[in-house]
């Protein structure tokens, strides 16, 4: 299982490292599922067409499905926290989809979220870890790849030790220090 946690300074750094993981799940024939804001997305997507990465190509195959981190949020959040049984079946099913359009034997998926970040800056600093247990969960039931970054700057007056190491924890990988 890989789910890893990059903690960044600008935008720039974030979709770089995007562009490197999405550029290596399309080689291995991997499908990609993005989970991110608007202006994520659109930087995002610029920077892999800019990087010879047909977008529209890998999108017409299903390869390459654009969500909005909010409008997903919106179809599992219960009174301010993740119904367990709706983001397995919501994600769960949208993971299960984008497996069967991967092109390898496998059917490698490559995740990238940011519904965390999205909660953990509006406050919602419970939601964000138990969305991080859950996407854990659904890691252990089917094997594929999640991503997911904070921007470094919403930790500013919330730098609580215990808060950070509990999403660190959640990783088995971390990029950046989170502080």
């Amino acid at each position: 299982m890989i789910h890893s946690v990059q903690f960044y300074d600008h935008d720039d750094a974030l979709i770089q490292r995007l562009r490197g993981i999405i550029a290596s799940a399309v080689v291995v024939g991997n499908t990609i599922l993005v989970v991110a804001t608007e202006d994520h997305r659109e930087q995002l997507t610029a920077a892999l067409d800019n990087s010879g990465i047909d977008c529209s190509g890998l999108e017409l195959d299903g390869r390459l499905r654009l969500h909005d981190s909010r409008e997903l949020l919106e179809q599992f959040m219960v009174e301010g926290l993740p119904s367990r049984g709706r983001f397995l079946s919501t994600v769960g099913n949208l993971v299960k989809e984008a497996k069967q359009n991967s092109w390898n034997a496998e059917r490698g998926l490559t995740v990238f979220g940011e519904m965390v970040s999205v909660l953990w800056q509006d406050g919602n600093h419970v939601a964000a870890l138990k969305l991080e247990e859950l996407w854990n969960e659904l890691l252990d039931d089917g094997t594929f790849h999640l991503h997911c970054a904070y921007p470094r700057h919403i930790f500013g007056g919330h730098r609580d030790a215990v808060l950070i190491r509990a999403i660190c924890e959640g990783h088995s990988h971390i990029i950046g220090e989170a502080a």
